[in-house]
């Protein structure tokens, strides 16, 4: 089952590890952070998954979330919606033995679940590439109630569901993650705030050069929620020169068409490259349809070496 962290227990984690020098050999977070629920995945159409996830449960910033995801050998697409008020609710027992899930978005969403028959406790393990420790303690149970989804239904199809199976989790962060080493990415955003458009191209040290792709998917008055397609490939997707001056994000079958170039404008301080960037990229997700990326739109354009050095 895959596993999702509440956005507050994931921004601690990542935070106190990012805080340490890049050059740590073993970099280590704890932190601790109120229960939470996970359901799914849960079977759509056209190959998707949903996973449902409330965070923050008992607590006033309590969310429910709902991921809908679909992964192929070399790409992962996979879209995010909240509801803009405290229409969600989510609460888990001190012993993980029972919880209850409630979110009615119009007429997109409407969730309505119990869960209990719960097994026994087990850790949670922490499954990032390079890291090692848990996340915290879950107990399986199933749920039953009604799971009513009709989100960009052409794409995901209608979900109606009365029995599911899940988690109840409480987070206790314990992880240890080695340095990955190393690696280069161009980094820019698009629009005028932060519900804009992003786009970032990476080439690690170690692993498959990869692009990430975010940007809105409002399916409905008062659903907000994010469009995070990734797509992994060679030197045709994804080059950064040495000397971190030029750099190329290309095209990735048929859902991604074009391509956008970066140039270099200023001097490099530090392992970071100001530049410019022209052309354009086309995204065609099957959900939320075509997000046009033009490079004269986008603003903070930047190549970054984490190694620090412009050569």
């Amino acid at each position: 089952m895959r596993r999702f962290i509440p956005a507050m227990a994931g921004g601690l984690a990542c935070a106190a590890l990012l805080a340490l020098p890049a050059s740590s050999a073993l970099a280590r977070a704890v932190s601790v952070n109120p229960p939470g629920i996970t359901v799914g995945p849960l079977k759509a159409a056209n190959g998707y998954t949903v996973t449902l996830s409330g965070s923050g449960c008992d607590n006033p910033y309590q969310e429910v979330n709902i991921v809908i995801t679909k992964t192929g050998r070399d790409y992962t697409i996979s879209h995010d919606y909240y509801y803009k008020s405290h229409k969600s609710t989510c609460t888990v027992s001190s012993s993980l033995k029972s919880g209850a899930m409630s979110a009615k978005w119009g007429k997109l969403v409407d969730i309505k679940l119990k869960l209990g028959h719960a097994k026994g406790l087990r850790k949670l393990r922490y499954t990032a590439k390079g890291c090692t420790g848990t996340e915290g303690s879950y107990r399986a149970v199933r749920g039953h109630g009604t799971v009513r989804l009709s989100i960009h239904r052409q794409a995901f199809g209608k979900l109606l569901l009365h029995s599911v199976r899940g988690e109840l989790i409480s987070y206790d962060y314990d992880v240890s993650c080695k340095s990955t080493g190393p690696e280069k990415s161009l980094s820019t955003s698009f629009g005028k705030d932060s519900l804009g458009e992003s786009l970032t191209g990476t080439v690690p040290s170690r692993g498959t050069r990869n692009m990430l792709i975010t940007g809105p998917d409002n399916p409905g008055r008062g659903v907000f929620g994010s469009v995070d397609d990734t797509f992994w490939g060679g030197s045709g997707l994804v080059s950064i020169g040495s000397n971190l001056r030029s750099a190329k994000l290309g095209a990735f079958k048929q859902l991604l068409t074009g391509s956008i170039r970066f140039t270099a404008s200023g001097s490099c301080s530090q392992g970071y490259q100001p530049g410019k960037l022209s052309g354009k990229l086309v995204l065609h997700d099957p959900a939320s349809g075509r997000l046009t990326l033009r490079g004269r739109s986008a603003f903070d354009s930047g190549v970054y070496d984490t190694s620090g050095s412009c050569s």
